[in-house]
């Protein structure tokens, strides 16, 4: 959670903010509709070696939790 508030910039807005919620309510709501547990994924990793990506809208997905576990935190 530290690692989320730090990687998320000062300037989003308020718009940006929101779509970050409606991709964690679209993982609970797949997770809920199909009965298989998803997760928000940054496809860009917050913390890698090679590269660190920012806790914002276009950097999120919502995907099965058993190929975000699998992707672990490596790059696309």
């Amino acid at each position: 959670r530290s690692l989320k508030l730090k990687s998320t910039p000062s300037w989003l807005t308020q718009k940006h903010l929101q779509e970050i919620e409606s991709v964690y309510a679209l993982a609970k709501q797949l997770t809920e509709t199909t009965g298989v547990c998803h997760h928000v994924d940054h496809i860009i990793p917050l913390n890698n070696p090679m590269v660190c990506g920012l806790h914002v809208p276009w950097n999120l997905q919502a995907i099965p939790a058993i190929d975000n576990l699998r992707k672990s935190n490596k790059a696309p």
